[in-house]
């Protein structure tokens, strides 16, 4: 997949997947939320493609979460993907569009 147009593009996309909803409505902590990256990222590819999905799918878990007064888990789940985000575009530019079989960045355990 290459690199999407616009952030309506992205959720588009995303809102096709026929469990979307499940997903994002079933994280309910952090450790849910990390399990979910784990899968994504489980085949060891990165690129812009996912790590847009990614941050599509943490900010409609975000706001879910805020919308059911759980602002602790919410905040601690935008923390841990700003932490994995940085780490990722640290590893470099070559991320841009580009499959990647580089190292993982997995959140703390």
């Amino acid at each position: 997949m290459g690199i999407l147009a616009s952030k309506s593009d992205i959720k588009t996309f995303c809102h096709k997947h026929p469990k979307w909803n499940h997903y994002v409505f079933s994280v309910r902590d952090v450790n849910d939320w990390k399990q979910i990256y784990k899968y994504m990222f489980a085949d060891g590819v990165i690129h812009d493609g996912r790590l847009q999905v990614l941050q599509q799918f943490t900010s409609e878990v975000v706001d879910h979460l805020m919308s059911q007064g759980k602002e602790k888990s919410a905040t601690t789940i935008w923390q841990t993907y700003q932490d994995i985000n940085t780490q990722l575009q640290a590893a470099g530019p070559h991320l841009n569009g580009s499959h990647h079989g580089g190292k993982i960045v997995r959140p703390h355990q």
